[in-house]
């Protein structure tokens, strides 16, 4: 029983003596924390640059895309664009019971 009870003291011993310090513990989350928020500020200010370029370039890039894109991804565009035709057309019915 002596045997078992001073490998858990030892064990524990050796799990305090190579615990990080408190002060160390701090450090690390002043550091993470600042490196979190220097990130988010990062993207942030990169995302208001580039969102009037986006827009400003979106009659370009969107075509563009479309134009590069594998036949695979075509079908979804036809599949959108022919969405949008169906709800056109439940529109116009709509408007038409309306007024009648």
């Amino acid at each position: 029983m002596s045997n078992d009870r001073n490998k858990r003291e030892t064990i524990t011993r050796r799990l305090n003596n190579s615990a990080p310090s408190p002060r160390q513990t701090a450090k690390f989350l002043t550091a993470t924390t600042l490196l979190s928020v220097l990130t988010f500020t990062g993207t942030v200010i990169a995302l208001v640059m580039a969102t009037p370029l986006m827009v400003l370039f979106s009659p370009v890039v969107v075509p563009a895309g479309l134009a590069i894109l594998p036949c695979h991804n075509q079908v979804l565009v036809l599949r959108w664009v022919r969405s949008g035709g169906h709800h056109r057309v439940v529109v116009a019915r709509g408007s038409i019971i309306t007024f009648k």
